[in-house]
């Protein structure tokens, strides 16, 4: 990252670094630990905020495909990310032809279907180009087992996309494993909200 962030260390991370810092930091590695501050500690009262019923199944979907990348099981992050970026793009047609049916017109490839919602105004020119560029990873995920970053087609289609969303946020290194993790899937992520947003507004 290209700032320092506070964190939180927490004996039951989701990952893997947050438990291990966590006994780093109760095993004295780094000092004595200092006793609890109730007038200035974290409060354990943290409100949980209940996820509106048409972001239930998203919210289930976004846990599913954590677990994947969890497991760099990229493979199955490309699918999974992709089926359910059609299903979305899917789900704006249908909700803009029920309201506009005299515009219904058939796409077959979800690649159609965005270039349609961009025809129709529903996305714009930038969601088309972060297309492209996940397009381009997915195949790489979906045809060929031996994936290195010393693929060009990849690695520019990894670029682009970090420039697109995450070059404010993040370094960019050539490393396979952390392009997958946090820019592909934080693209696709970033594309799954907007269309999610979409879609609601428009009913």
């Amino acid at each position: 990252m290209k700032e320092e962030y506070e964190f939180i260390a927490y004996r039951f991370d989701c990952e893997v670094h947050g438990r291990d810092t966590w006994e780093r930091c109760i095993s004295g590695e780094f000092g004595a630990v200092k006793e609890y501050d109730s007038e200035n500690g974290m409060k354990a009262e943290i409100p949980v905020c209940e996820i509106p019923p048409e972001y239930q199944e998203f919210s289930k979907f976004i846990d599913k495909v954590n677990e994947e990348n969890a497991k760099k099981s990229f493979l199955s992050v490309g699918i999974l990310w992709t089926s359910k970026l059609d299903a979305l793009v899917t789900e704006l047609l249908s909700v803009f032809y029920d309201k506009y049916p005299d515009r219904k017109k058939k796409s077959n490839s979800l690649f159609e279907k965005v270039n349609r919602c961009v025809e129709l105004g529903l996305l714009d020119n930038v969601m088309k180009d972060r297309f492209d560029f996940l397009r381009v990873v997915r195949n790489k995920l979906a045809h060929e087992w031996d994936i290195t970053i010393d693929d060009e087609k990849l690695k520019n289609a990894l670029h682009a996309l970090y420039l697109l969303d995450h070059n404010q946020l993040f370094e960019f290194i050539e490393d396979i494993d952390f392009l997958l993790q946090l820019i592909f899937s934080g693209s696709c992520a970033k594309a799954a909200i907007t269309i999610k947003a979409k879609i609601e507004d428009l009913r």
